[in-house]
């Protein structure tokens, strides 16, 4: 579940990167005045007015009755305020074939993107679901910078199957987390390995990320990754790998809060990936 829910993120984000590029092309203004691409409010006025010229020539009634709609604040004032950077904007071109085929191609995509995020919700409603009855939520809940999302992930790759992994290696390797070493004589090669299930290994690799702002010692262990020359990814890698590895022993001294995985045996040696909800 979690992992086709990503499936639909990454459909979105890909849509909405070429909304932005779009408009770039012929609108770029509508980027500024509807809190950006990912922005409900964009697709709202795009679906309506998709070009500066439709757009200037809306009532103020009209555009107040859509952000009444999309539940904004302090509507009038905000119609108002439209209008006013409408009169004074200048357009990014006024070839007229340009504008009309990435008007359309515009409003495809706004078209594409609002069922794409009630089926994200959806799934969000499904997840929340089954990961209030998961035996192991608080365990995962408690992680700093697991919130909604990444909680239940990690309980995914981890799973309920305690026979499945015999050692925190073998979760490393699986995952493609563990890098390869290999080895000739006098030569030594570490590189990242090239072949692994791409959405554990995402999943321990965005929690590792999203771990740096919540938990001091992932912060730390990060920054010394950098400053010893590791690109960032690099250093998230070996973050998740550190974390998974040995997560006791970096636990902060008693006191001093949380470590990266507050020192949880469920994310130990005998955590598995094969429960699916």
């Amino acid at each position: 579940m979690v992992e086709s829910r990503r499936t639909l993120v990454d459909q979105r984000t890909g849509f909405t990167h070429t909304l932005t590029d779009t408009l770039k092309q012929y609108f770029p203004q509508a980027l500024q005045w509807f809190a950006g691409e990912t922005s409900r409010k964009l697709r709202a006025f795009l679906t309506r007015w998709p070009t500066l010229e439709h757009l200037g020539q809306a009532k103020v009634d009209d555009i107040t009755a859509v952000l009444r709609t999309l539940r904004c604040r302090k509507v009038a004032a905000a119609a108002q305020e439209l209008v006013e950077k409408i009169r004074t904007a200048v357009p990014l071109t006024r070839d007229q074939a340009i504008i009309d085929g990435y008007a359309i191609y515009a409003q495809s995509l706004a078209a594409i993107i609002e069922p794409l995020e009630l089926q994200i919700a959806k799934y969000d409603k499904a997840i929340a679901a089954a990961w209030a009855v998961h035996p192991d939520r608080q365990i995962f809940d408690s992680l700093p910078g697991a919130g909604v999302v990444m909680a239940p992930r990690l309980a995914v790759a981890f799973g309920t199957d305690r026979s499945r992994y015999q050692a925190a290696h073998d979760v490393e390797c699986y995952s493609g987390i563990a890098p390869v070493i290999e080895q000739s004589g006098n030569q030594r090669w570490i590189h990242a390995r090239w072949g692994f299930p791409t959405f554990m290994h995402q999943t321990f690799h965005e929690f590792a990320q999203a771990s740096i702002p919540y938990s001091a010692w992932a912060k730390a262990f990060y920054e010394d990754q950098r400053e010893r020359g590791a690109g960032h990814h690099a250093a998230v890698r070996a973050l998740a790998f550190r974390a998974i590895t040995r997560p006791s022993a970096h636990s902060p001294s008693a006191g001093s809060g949380s470590s990266f995985v507050s020192g949880q045996t469920a994310i130990s040696t005998t955590r598995s990936s094969t429960s699916r909800h």
